[in-house]
């Protein structure tokens, strides 16, 4: 018989305050309760509902007594294995009695009752009442307050489907009842003065009961002792050998008031509680109907800090929606409209994209499973007035609810009121469970929408464009022809990050007195020394692109400043393919005069908030695939330029957002117009045709100098390149000392965050074969077994080759010992 243990998981989620039924998944069979119950279907694996369960486990019990063991020794038993099995067997089929245990809290006391669960040290529970649909039926709510409850929402648990199934039995909470299914007496045995149980669904039975879960597998048996006169059962774990003994023999409680566990004040309460009869009229519910304009907001509260985490003004109706979005750690917003397709029925985004044209992008899903009307979402009876113009939820689906409302995941929720004025719902207001982190700190999520306001929906248009040959356009004409009449500098800096690295191009010409011809553009990155035994100082790497007849001749300068050519010439491509920056000059709007009578004087634009898809017709940092469009600001400036004053861009900024993980800004300065010249200390003269290379200084410089730090050049020497331009720039090493062995372990990350890699299989076996031609011979690597990747050697050099890119390939050398 499959076991059904839902106890655990929502006791988790009482003790947080919260409500039963997470995004647990897992299989369903039929538990039939009591008289007093009906039957239920509930998850059936331990496992599926610990996995998939976004509270945490409860704190482990501490033990009972300060002795090694809970149960006393006596001489000789004073009861029976029926007794004992017959105890459990009451507590479990009846659901009445009280289980007594130990936390870091405290001493806990829950009240199993076949109308209602109660826990004692959080003072909450669950209640047995009608059901907010059928006055007829029951179901499980939510309580706080025994003196005076208050019920808030139902609650359910997730089947195996994704469908919510509301629990309407205390029995479905009671995992004894699901631990003795299938336990008889013969699983009760003797053991001179006490009883125990080495049955594995009793033992998962109380490990759920008192919240030990995470150490079923540590557990052995449950040892079981009856008081005299037979009305308490103290149990305990008894570990096994594989198992954390200490803590696993501390774990144990008491059961006792089998068949007359109760609240007073609970049990008045439910004979004269019935849930307020005013549910949600049509009339108020059709206030939400058609065209809605309204804001949901949704705040983040740890340690008494509130956070507002997203905030959203919405407009939609039955084929459109349009949001404006904010987040957290970023000041700019996101616009997005949706429409539906009259033919496929699909969403379908639309937006202005880079050339100034309206663009439209099917998302492949049924409008109506994207966007959601406010209306629809609202279960009416569900929603019971319980003060004045204020509706409380008596649902078991708020997290879904609230999620499709707000376009958030905020976890569980707690509580959902509406607040309603002239017949018009007019605010929601939601709490969700609260959560503890490692630190034992709380933390919740608050949301608010405030419906009924005045923003309307925003034609999405191709922007007006009155005067073509404005500032921002003179600006990017250069970097859209790739024709730059003058040399200057730029400086891209990720600002918000803890260096504060920044990369300096160099746009020249390599000729001087040409500046008609620029035709070199330098990068010189800025990056962190990461060795042993640094101190993090800064490192640069310089490369660029010369353009020639051909195309653009990619370039890198060595440590000793000499201009090497590093791949094959980009044919047909011109300066502009470096900068690929051809937006729309007529995407931008001007936020201050475009008159620039002045040299200095300076106008700044903003891009237009529908435009979007931008990132790749932008020059940006290494950041720029995560932008936020309607963040982009660009600065044109008046110079004075070889006698001529002349409109140039001065500043780019914008901010990403990279997919919540990560945010920031990045900035773009261009200064020393026609002033900037080609570096004097840079060596040209090396610079000739590219050949392709066939050592590593040649193929991969960086990973050459860290080898060169613990190889000879003559071993160096012995370790082939084999190029392929597909994986070019992306080789690594971590280069080893143990005083016995050098080695370098050499990888390629081109695929590493491809779901496939076409190139590992080829490039490794042309390796092996590389290697092999050039002497090497099978023979065992020192430090790995044999058959694991194709092992050669040659001349003191071994070789270990895998089968992929990312694993890699290793070198290694025997240091001599004296």
């Amino acid at each position: 018989m499959k076991k059904n243990f839902l106890s655990l998981f929502c006791l988790m989620s009482l003790l947080a305050v919260s409500s039963c039924g997470g995004s647990n998944t897992s299989s369903s069979t039929s538990s039939t309760s009591g008289s007093s119950s009906s039957s239920t279907t509930q998850p059936s694996s331990i496992s599926s509902i610990i996995s998939s369960s976004s509270s945490s486990l409860i704190s482990t019990p501490t033990p009972i007594s300060s002795s090694s063991s809970l149960i006393s020794v006596n001489p000789t038993p004073t009861s029976t294995a029926q007794e004992v099995f017959n105890f459990l067997n009451k507590a479990a089929t009846e659901t009445n009695f009280t289980l007594e245990e130990l936390t870091d809290e405290g001493s806990l006391h829950i009240t199993f009752n076949p109308k209602y669960i109660y826990y004692d040290l959080s003072d909450a529970g669950y209640v047995a009442i009608q059901s907010y649909k059928d006055s007829n039926s029951q179901l499980l709510y939510n309580f706080t307050n025994a003196e005076s409850p208050v019920i808030e929402n139902a609650v359910a648990y997730t089947d195996d489907s994704g469908q919510k199934v509301a629990i309407t039995s205390t029995q479905t909470l009671n995992a004894l009842y699901d631990g003795m299914q299938g336990v008889t007496v013969d699983d009760i045995k003797s053991n001179w003065d006490y009883y125990y149980s080495k049955n594995s669904t009793l033992i998962e039975g109380f490990a759920y009961l008192v919240g030990a879960t995470k150490y079923v597998n540590g557990i052995d048996s449950i040892k079981f002792a009856l008081n005299t006169d037979k009305t308490e059962l103290q149990f305990q774990f008894v570990p096994n050998f594989s198992s954390n003994t200490d803590l696993i023999d501390t774990i144990g409680g008491t059961i006792s008031k089998v068949g007359s566990s109760s609240v007073a004040q609970l049990d008045s309460f439910i004979d004269t509680y019935t849930l307020p009869e005013t549910s949600l009229s049509d009339e108020v519910l059709s206030s939400l109907s058609g065209k809605q304009a309204y804001t949901s907001t949704v705040t983040y509260h740890y340690v008494g800090d509130p956070v507002v985490e997203q905030k959203d003004v919405v407009v939609v109706d039955e084929s459109k929606k349009q949001y404006t979005r904010q987040v957290k750690n970023v000041s700019s917003t996101e616009f997005v409209s949706l429409v539906k397709d009259e033919e496929t029925g699909h969403a379908v985004r639309e937006y202005i994209d880079y050339s100034n044209k309206v663009a439209k992008k099917d998302l492949g899903s049924d409008f109506n499973s994207v966007v959601y009307q406010p209306k629809d979402l609202i279960e009416k009876e569900a929603f019971r007035l319980t003060g004045e113009g204020e509706y409380t939820y008596f649902g078991y689906d708020g997290r879904a609810f609230v999620r499709s409302l707000t376009d958030y995941e905020p976890g569980e929720i707690y509580s959902v009121t509406l607040s309603v004025s002239n017949s018009k719902i007019t605010a929601l207001h939601a709490v969700s469970t609260t959560r503890y982190d490692s630190y034992n700190q709380p933390m919740y999520y608050e949301i608010d929408v405030e419906f009924g306001q005045s923003t309307d929906f925003t034609t999405v248009a191709s922007h007006a464009v009155e005067n073509k040959y404005n500032p921002i356009y003179r600006g990017l004409s250069s970097y859209s022809s790739g024709y730059f009449m003058y040399s200057h500098k730029i400086v891209v800096q990720t600002v918000t990050t803890a260096q504060n690295y920044k990369t300096t191009i160099s746009v020249v010409a390599r000729q001087s007195g040409q500046q008609a011809s620029i035709d070199t553009v330098i990068f010189d990155r800025e990056s962190v020394d990461t060795e042993e035994g640094t101190l993090g100082d800064p490192i640069h790497v310089i490369t660029g692109y010369y353009k020639n007849s051909e195309g653009l001749a990619p370039f890198r300068v060595t440590n000793d400043n000499k201009v090497i050519a590093s791949g094959p010439v980009l044919k047909g491509k011109g300066l502009a393919d470096i900068f690929h920056m051809d937006i729309a000059a007529g995407l931008f709007y001007a936020t201050d005069s475009e008159d620039l009578p002045n040299v200095g004087d300076e106008v700044h634009y903003k891009l237009h908030n529908d435009v979007s898809d931008i990132s790749e017709h932008i020059f940006g940092g290494d950041n720029v695939d995560n932008i936020i469009p309607s963040s982009l600001e660009m600065t044109v400036q008046k110079y004075s330029v070889s006698g001529y004053q002349l409109q140039f861009l001065s500043h780019i900024e914008y901010e990403f957002n990279g997919y919540g993980l990560y945010t920031g800004k990045e900035t773009i300065d261009f200064s020393d117009y026609g002033t900037l010249t080609l570096p004097e200390e840079y060596d040209f003269s090396t610079f000739g045709d590219w050949v392709e290379p066939t050592t590593w200084e040649y193929g991969a410089y960086d990973v050459y100098q860290k080898m060169a730090a613990e190889f000879t050049s003559d071993q160096i020497a012995l370790m082939p390149y084999l190029y392929q331009k597909e994986i070019e720039g992306h080789w690594g090493v971590d280069v080893y000392n143990d005083g016995t062995y050098i080695w370098a372990s050499l990888f390629n990350d081109a695929y590493a965050a491809s779901d496939s890699d076409p190139i590992s299989e080829e490039y490794m076996a042309k390796f092996v074969a590389l290697l092999k031609e050039k002497g090497f011979v099978e023979k065992q690597y020192p430090l790995a077994d044999p058959g694991l990747g194709t092992q050669l050697y040659k001349d003191g050099l071994y070789v270990r080759v895998t089968n992929s890119l990312m694993a890699g390939i290793r070198f290694l050398v025997e240091i001599p010992q004296a």
